[in-house]
C-alpha cells in the first residue's frame, strides 16, 4: 500500500539509506503528490546528496501542500544556513516563531543568523531573550558570548562562556543518570 511504501521510504531515510529511499519516494510522490512527508524526505535525500536547490524545491512543495510544515521550515533554515542566505533564514524562522510556542530552538536560530549578518545588538537581544526562556540551553550561552566578544566585553564573553560549558556538563550529567 502507499502507507506502507511512504513509511517504508521515510525510515530508509532516517537510518541514512538515501539510496534505497528515494526510488521508493519518487514512485509515492508519482501515485500522490500530496502525500505528507514526502517532500520533506525527498528533501533529506538531495540534502545528503548535495543538491541543496533541489532540496529547497521539495522543501518549497512540502510546505506549499502541508502548511504550517514547521519540521520542513526547520530543514529549510539549515538548508539556507549552508548557502549563507542569513536573510532568508530569518523570514522563514518568523514564519515558525509565529505557529510555534515561544521555543529557545527558534530563538538560538534567530539569533545566530543575526549574528553570521554582523547584526551583533539584535543578536544580542535574541540571545537574551532566548536565555529567558531557557536557562540551561548551551547553545544560547555561547552564542551570546560571542555576541559580548564582538561588542569588545572580553571578561563578560569569557564568563558567558563558562555558563556554556557548565550547561553542556550539567546536561550530560543528566543523561548519564
Amino acid at each position: 500500500s502507499l502507507a506502507v511504501q511512504t513509511f517504508d521510504g521515510i525510515v530508509q531515510v532516517m537510518r541514512g539509506n538515501t539510496d534505497e529511499a528515494e526510488p521508493i519516494l519518487l514512485n509515492v510522490l508519482q501515485v500522490n503528490p500530496n502525500q505528507p512527508f514526502v517532500n520533506h524526505s525527498l528533501a533529506l535525500v538531495r540534502r545528503a546528496q548535495g543538491d541543496p536547490n533541489a532540496a529547497e524545491q521539495f522543501l518549497s512543495e512540502e510546505i506549499r501542500l502541508h502548511p504550517p510544515a514547521i519540521p520542513a521550515r526547520r530543514t529549510l533554515v539549515e538548508v539556507l544556513a549552508e548557502q549563507r542566505r542569513y536573510e532568508d533564514q530569518l523570514i522563514q524562522l518568523k514564519v515558525i516563531a509565529s505557529l510555534e510556542r515561544p521555543s529557545a530552538l527558534t530563538m538560538h536560530s534567530r539569533a545566530q543568523a543575526l549574528f553570521n549578518l554582523g547584526r551583533f545588538d539584535e543578536a544580542a537581544a535574541e540571545t537574551t531573550r532566548c536565555r529567558t526562556a531557557d536557562a540551561r540551553y548551551p547553545g544560547c550561552w555561547l552564542l551570546w558570548a560571542n555576541v559580548l566578544s564582538k561588542q569588545g566585553k572580553k571578561s563578560e564573553a569569557q564568563a558567558a562562556y563558562q555558563e556554556s560549558l557548565r550547561l553542556v556538563d550539567a546536561a550530560k550529567s543528566r543523561r548519564d543518570q
